[in-house]
């Protein structure tokens, strides 16, 4: 028996089990009778997304959520159709599982749908943005000071200007922010082969974050297997300069392509090592919201549940561990420079991990509730969460508004969830963001069912606009 097929053998079981009829279950779950039969006969495949809802509906424990992981993904397809069309399935396969070489620049391309990455010859490179051509300019503006002094000044440069890619990659399309990452990640990376020993581990620190966020960028331009390349750089660069806590930060990079793939049980996989005691309270904290969003993703309450409640205590400990200490005025003075970041803001942007966020435990929980089919407890946590989002965080406004606007559109809310589109779109538009897209068309694949809706004809133009 297929997978679709045992799916749909099991919805109807349980269906017929708990004494519901198919109308009263699509009535449920805002779906057509029609629809729903196709399922139970195996004729179509369920979207994770309903089988999570009958899941939650009918108390199946993350059964009928497992029975769906096991079926062809909408990304998946998605990703092969775009691979066949653009002929570059090999070649997109090859770059996401290489093991990058740390003596061979890199750079990005652009290639139909999604960016590309491969190693390319230095004088692309240096040809590519900004980064490059400000590596020279400390070369030459520099020259007559020792090298150790222009070692200093080009990593203090490059620091503040990643903090000033992180802010630019919130409100920014990746298909701007890409090329001058990739410039500026192989210029650092020339530092560190020359620089001296001093130096070299910070420089290498410093290019094996630039490594991750392009990871990220990455994956918002959509793909996958860039992100993925770029984070393995990231791990590799972060453990030849000994910064661990970045090794295990590649673990949770990892698991947020899972999820956004819709891969649970890779999710929880992905974070299971940075979970571990060994590492600071704020990387563990970090690792169990992302292990709940997996189990939320199978379907798993219980689960679930203890991870937030890990992720709470662990953020209360985070924060006690970053709280400043009362040490002597000579004390506090004593600290190398050359190991601190310039700054406050470059300070924030080498956290690890969403930096315009007030509560990410909050969001997160929203999010997971959404997964778990509890829409109203989603959007009774969302709606607060995403309204005390800084105004500038463009990109996660737009994120978490279309996961609220879901919950609403789930809940039959249509005036709520048009509105709360509609006002989240040019914000959408300026990130540029595949995985926002994702919410998004789920948002419109749902208030589709309400087509004869006023509301949803008005706004049906706009959002796929922005599609």
């Amino acid at each position: 028996m297929g997978e679709q097929s045992r799916f749909g053998a099991e919805l109807r079981a349980r269906r017929v089990a708990a004494g519901l009829s198919l109308g009263t279950l699509a009535a449920y779950l805002r779906y057509s009778k029609g629809y729903l039969s196709k399922i139970e006969t195996g004729r179509m495949p369920a979207r994770p997304e309903l089988a999570r809802r009958c899941d939650t509906y009918l108390k199946a424990d993350g059964a009928l959520a497992a029975l769906a992981e096991d079926q062809p993904s909408a990304h998946e397809a998605l990703e092969a159709e775009r691979a066949e069309r653009a002929g570059n399935a090999g070649r997109a396969a090859d770059v996401g599982n290489a093991r990058p070489d740390l003596h061979q620049p890199w750079t990005a391309g652009f290639d139909g749908d999604a960016y590309w990455f491969a190693a390319v010859p230095r004088r692309d490179v240096l040809a590519a943005g900004a980064g490059a051509l400000i590596a020279v300019g400390l070369d030459a503006g520099l020259a007559p000071r020792s090298a150790a002094a222009r070692d200093e000044h080009a990593t203090r440069a490059f620091e503040t200007l990643f903090g000033q890619m992180r802010t630019l990659g919130q409100t920014a399309s990746p298909a701007l922010v890409l090329p001058t990452l990739v410039a500026q990640t192989e210029t650092l990376r020339s530092l560190a082969a020359r620089a001296s020993a001093a130096t070299r581990n910070r420089l290498l620190r410093l290019t094996s974050r630039y490594a991750e966020f392009t990871g990220w960028m990455a994956q918002e331009a959509g793909s996958d297997s860039g992100a993925l390349w770029w984070t393995e750089l990231a791990a590799r660069l972060a453990d030849a300069a000994g910064d661990t806590t970045l090794v295990a930060y590649t673990g949770i990079r990892r698991g947020l392509v899972a999820m956004y793939q819709g891969d649970g049980a890779a999710t929880v996989a992905a974070v299971r090592d940075a979970e571990h005691s060994r590492w600071s309270p704020a990387i563990r904290e970090q690792a169990a919201r992302r292990a709940a969003q997996g189990y939320a993703l199978q379907g798993d309450h219980a689960a679930c549940l203890r991870a937030l409640d890990r992720a709470r205590e662990l953020g209360v400990s985070a924060m006690l561990a970053a709280a400043p200490a009362s040490k002597p005025a000579a004390s506090r003075s004593s600290v190398s420079s050359a190991s601190q970041p310039p700054n406050s803001a470059v300070n924030k942007a080498f956290t690890l991990g969403p930096t315009t966020m007030s509560d990410p435990l909050a969001i997160t929980t929203g999010w997971c509730l959404f997964d778990l089919a509890r829409w109203e407890q989603a959007a009774d946590v969302l709606a607060p969460a995403t309204a005390a989002l800084s105004p500038d965080a463009a990109r996660n406004r737009a994120r978490y508004g279309a996961r609220l606007a879901l919950a609403h559109a789930a809940l039959g809310d249509v005036p709520q969830a048009t509105a709360i589109t509609a006002a989240l779109l040019d914000q959408a538009d300026a990130a540029d963001s595949a995985t926002i897209r994702t919410d998004l068309r789920r948002l419109s694949r749902t208030l589709n069912r309400h087509s004869a809706d006023p509301a949803v004809r008005a706004l049906s133009p706009r959002l796929t606009a922005s599609l």
